[in-house]
């Protein structure tokens, strides 16, 4: 399991000597100097389509032009906040899309589909069409999740992990990190991405702490020096802390 952390400008992390980065359409649009990092970053780019920033995904033709922009590998199909029937609708019409646009001479990129629903029924049915579909490479399971049942995101990861081949993404965590301790095949996980470490560091928690609802990082406002200090300890020693964590399940 590899993981990527997030932050508002940098936004990159090694883990068993490989790069994984997590970068954000709308902010690919936005800030040359977050492009142009972006592009200059080595290893393997995913481009996020922007849902849980804007309230709605970034229209697909807009996500491929910023992928193609910073040499992404990966791209977040658009898709529809707890709404397994938009979203689908979405990933078919942004397959059809991309089929053609490969067809093309465009760019092929890997693909990741977000499951989504309102309940635990609509969350595995809309996961069931999704695992049919072999030009999807990545399921993305949102961190919104948490919310659909009383044990949480494990309870559906561990529900899927041996009905798909295709690797496991985990988009963000909700409130702390050892929900990733109750997945019953971590390894099975590609990676997981999260900006909860620049959110205790900006507000000063330990890494044991259980964020609410409430507290969030602004990752385009926010910002955090690489010298910065929480109880002692420098940022970078942090973000290696986790990672090790992480990749040790």
């Amino acid at each position: 399991m590899k993981f990527i952390h997030i932050v508002p400008v940098k936004d990159l992390y090694r883990v068993r000597n490989q790069e994984m980065h997590m970068f954000l359409a709308h902010l690919i649009e936005k800030y040359p100097e977050y492009k142009e990092f972006a592009k200059n970053s080595g290893g393997y780019k995913i481009l996020d389509n922007s849902l849980i920033e804007l309230g709605e995904a970034v229209e697909l033709d807009r996500v491929v032009k910023a992928a193609e922009e910073i040499s992404a590998d990966e791209i977040i199909l658009p898709d529809s906040f707890l709404n397994k029937n938009e979203t689908l609708k979405k990933v078919i019409e942004s397959l059809e899309w991309l089929h053609a646009y490969e067809k093309a001479g465009g760019k092929k990129f890997k693909k990741m589909a977000v499951v989504h629903g309102e309940n635990e029924r609509d969350w595995f049915k809309c996961f069931q069409l999704i695992n049919t579909i072999d030009y999807i490479d990545v399921i993305g399971i949102p961190k919104v999740t948490h919310k659909l049942h009383s044990k949480g995101r494990p309870y559906f990861v561990n529900k899927i992990l041996d009905k798909t081949n295709k690797e496991i993404h985990l988009l963000g965590i909700w409130c702390d990190f050892t929900e990733l301790e109750y997945i019953r095949y971590p390894k099975r996980i590609r990676s997981v991405d999260s900006s909860l470490v620049p959110l205790y560091i900006k507000n000063k928690r330990d890494l044991e702490y259980i964020r609410p609802d409430e507290e969030i990082i602004d990752l385009e406002n926010d910002t955090l020096p690489d010298c910065y200090l929480i109880n002692g300890v420098s940022t970078d020693i942090i973000l290696s802390a986790v990672s090790s964590y992480v990749s040790s399940l």
